[in-house]
């Protein structure tokens, strides 16, 4: 780092209610002094609530516009096409859209792709040789009209080695429990929420978790606060509409 003028440096992640939410970086000039205890210290104290203002933040966006049924369809799964060092080989027009909106900046006018593909791409070629059955991880990313996007990325074989980055709407299954960590519902109540949207009724989810109605009803409440609806049809929607 000494030739970018960059001395110690001290990395640190935040986690919250069990999810890392982000992770943050410092560098420091002076390397002979580095960073003391005093400066871990500070970090450990801000790092939860760093943590927590990430956490919200995700759940804080705007809800999307009406789909105008005139409109222009909402285009589908994009494709980019990397080489052996993660340059651009092709690009579909599909991911063209995504790249747009998951970016604050032209990307086209830009030497290197937004952080997240070029991520995806080198976190499965860490991972070399997949077993059988085990899929490549999914990067889950809030794009700038709020809705969620899902980054993956597979391994083509052939004469070349070129990776392929699929950019597109995250569903309900790829999004998994990470819209109830958003808003910050406990274990008890991600269980009893998960069911709701499932379409089980209060007295299936009450002999399927061996819980009272009363309870039942206390962690749909709840849910409902967190989420800001008032019904399940709300919640549903909230959590398995559009994103």
């Amino acid at each position: 780092m000494a030739p970018l003028g960059l001395g110690d440096e001290l990395r640190a992640a935040l986690p919250s209610g069990g999810r890392c939410w982000g992770v943050i970086c410092l560098h420091r000039e002076d390397a002979t002094a580095g960073f003391s205890e005093r400066d871990l210290a500070v970090v450990r104290r801000l790092g939860p609530h760093l943590a927590e203002g990430l956490r919200r933040s995700l759940g804080g966006g705007k809800p999307l516009p009406a789909m105008d049924l005139g409109a222009t369809p909402r285009p589908g799964p994009g494709v980019v096409l990397l080489d052996a060092d993660l340059a651009v080989v092709s690009i579909s027009p599909e991911a063209e859209h995504w790249l747009a909106e998951l970016d604050d900046q032209d990307w086209s006018r830009r030497s290197e792709l937004p952080v997240a593909v070029r991520a995806a791409a080198a976190q499965l070629r860490r991972l070399h040789e997949l077993p059988i059955g085990v899929s490549a991880p999914v990067l889950k990313l809030r794009s700038r009209a709020g809705r969620w996007i899902a980054v993956h990325a597979s391994i083509l074989r052939g004469a070349t080695e070129q990776t392929a980055v699929v950019i597109e709407p995250a569903n309900p299954t790829q999004l998994g429990s990470l819209l109830l960590d958003v808003h910050g519902l406990t274990p008890a109540q991600q269980r009893v929420t998960t069911l709701v949207l499932r379409g089980r009724s209060t007295r299936q989810i009450v002999d399927e978790l061996h819980l009272s109605p009363h309870t039942v009803q206390e962690h749909v409440r709840a849910a409902y606060d967190k989420v800001g609806v008032g019904s399940r049809r709300e919640l549903i929607a909230a959590l398995l509409g559009e994103h």
